[in-house]
């Protein structure tokens, strides 16, 4: 959305001209964001926007049976108020009492691959399913009935979808140490039921992870026969979240972890036969 205007003050001057910290205007949107004019803005903001200035002395409020169930939300909206108290030392000591709450973070970087998979690879021919169970690729083998069915983080569908590339998202700390063998060996099962048929290519999956170095981490793997053929491939790839999202706000030009990542993707998706030249 565009920026049409600001609000003037409740005495009418112009923002632009009070003394007064420019955080206390209310914005009107219209339209679609402009990312490009919303990263100059808060350049512009930022010094003034600084919560670490943030200091209001605490109101004494009376709680009864009508208002008593916002007690722990104001008491943890004191907490970023008065000069971000508990927020600057996780580990500081105090007097406030709340709840406890935990994130599930091995979901929450599954969505966070989603995102960064639908950014990275909009340019490219390619369709996108997230946790949708597959057919069942492991059956019995009297009966032919199904016994296991997969249901990976992300099928990626290349070109004219005859080969499909199974990604997985992994919140563990793998960069510079090697993967868990159940990790692999669910990857190179991923690879083989979801990939190219006999004889159409050789079957590849993906295995994506948080990277600790601040740039994007690969580790090609593959199953060989024991007279040296390939079987299949696996590639372990560690993105920097930190990076990522602030390419995110940024035109095209300005993503190369973003296009490093596309080219991971892509290559990957090739040695599978996935993308017809």
């Amino acid at each position: 959305m565009t920026l049409s205007s600001v609000t003037m003050s409740p005495g009418g001057t112009d923002p632009a001209s009070s003394t007064k910290s420019p955080c206390r205007y209310v914005t009107r949107w219209r339209g679609r964001v402009r990312v490009r004019g919303l990263g100059r803005l808060r350049a512009i903001l930022s010094e003034d926007c600084d919560a670490s200035h943030v200091a209001l002395p605490r109101r004494d409020l009376h709680y009864d049976r009508l208002n008593q169930h916002y007690k722990q939300a104001h008491e943890l909206a004191w907490l970023v108020l008065e000069g971000t108290r508990g927020l600057d030392d996780l580990y500081a000591t105090g007097d406030v009492r709340s709840f406890a709450f935990l994130l599930d973070m091995n979901r929450l970087f599954e969505v966070f691959v989603e995102r960064l998979l639908a950014v990275a690879l909009k340019p490219l021919n390619v369709q996108l399913a997230f946790q949708r169970p597959t057919a069942s690729v492991v059956r019995r083998a009297d009966t032919g009935g199904q016994y296991l069915r997969l249901i990976p983080d992300t099928v990626a569908t290349f070109g004219d979808g005859s080969v499909r590339l199974p990604i997985d998202a992994k919140y563990k700390r793998y960069s510079g140490k090697s993967l868990e063998p159940a990790d692999v060996a669910q990857g190179f099962i991923y690879a083989a039921g979801l990939g190219p048929g006999p004889g159409a290519g050789l079957p590849q999956g993906l295995i994506v992870y948080p990277s600790e170095s601040g740039s994007v981490e690969q580790t090609p793997l593959q199953v060989r026969h024991h007279e040296g053929a390939p079987r299949a491939g696996l590639l372990a790839l560690g993105v920097p979240v930190a990076k990522i999202l602030d390419e995110v706000e940024r035109p095209a030009a300005e993503q190369p972890t973003l296009g490093t990542v596309a080219e991971a993707v892509t290559a990957t998706a090739n040695a599978a036969g996935a993308i017809s030249q």
